[in-house]
């Protein structure tokens, strides 16, 4: 699952030549001066820090998790997810199929920092465009957040807090498991919880447990509160089928561990 706009067009990436300018980045101020007002493209990709993160900085073979908003010279916007209720945007950088603006124009991001790009035809969609949306030959200019990071090293690394540990019964690797819970994306947007006072109620070993989740509770004793946060592929690596959940999300669960015991014997 790709944002339409930010999918990469191949025939559009093999037209641009891909790498025509060897120009450094620079500002998006600076890139502005560069535009020939008779409609001629930017000569080289701009990048500017709106805000430093002070987390995890970006770099090839990274996934990254965003929020986007692109729009053309004219402020028309193209594309976003920044408006209420619409999910964060997850890749691998270097390797999804983004276009080659963001491929590099990302490198470097730290979570929680805010950027801007101005990007030119050649890296983006080319003589190509894209849809109605983006004509041929045109500049793009995104303001994008990175929310959250998973480093290659730590794919299947379950990050988990316990907020409140209880007393009860501790939860078996085949039990039927009550709990209470929200879900959330890295920038805190709840994609689901369960209404007060009607707990979920699951198997430990049901394929459709996220793997990282089961692996969290293994263990707990009823009445334990924590904080899980899953990587993709200890997650939800494809998205959910109702697409709630798009592809490459980190997720964050925070739970309470209301009841467990054996699973009835199957006839």
């Amino acid at each position: 699952m790709r944002p339409p706009f930010l999918a990469l067009c191949c025939l559009a990436f093999l037209a641009s030549g891909c790498n025509k300018s060897s120009s450094s980045p620079t500002t998006v101020q600076e890139q502005e001066k560069k535009i020939d007002k008779s409609g001629a493209i930017l000569k080289s990709l701009g990048i500017k820090d709106v805000k430093v993160g002070t987390g995890e900085t970006a770099e090839v073979g990274d996934i990254l998790n965003v929020r986007y908003k692109g729009s053309l010279l004219n402020k028309v916007v193209f594309d976003e997810n920044m408006s209420e209720g619409k999910p964060p945007f997850g890749f691998r950088l270097g390797v999804s199929a983004v276009i080659q603006g963001w491929q590099k124009g990302l490198v470097g991001m730290k979570v929680g920092g805010e950027r801007q790009l101005a990007i030119p035809s050649d890296m983006g969609y080319a003589d190509m465009g894209s849809g109605d949306k983006i004509p041929p030959y045109s500049d793009l200019y995104f303001d994008i957040k990175l929310i959250g990071i998973v480093k290659p090293n730590k794919s299947d690394t379950v990050a988990r807090e316990i907020l409140q540990t209880g007393s009860g019964k501790k939860v078996g690797a085949t039990d039927l498991v009550d709990i209470n819970f929200t879900g959330s994306y890295m920038d805190g947007q709840v994609f689901d919880k369960t209404t007060p006072g009607k707990p979920t109620t699951f198997p430990m070993d049901s394929p459709r447990v996220p793997l990282g989740l089961a692996r969290a509770m293994l263990g707990q004793p009823v009445g334990t509160k924590l904080r899980v946060t899953l990587p993709p592929a200890v997650g939800f690596q494809s998205g959910t089928d109702n697409g709630a959940i798009p592809d490459n999300m980190i997720t964050v669960f925070n739970l309470e561990i209301v009841a467990t015991r054996p699973k009835p014997d199957s006839k």
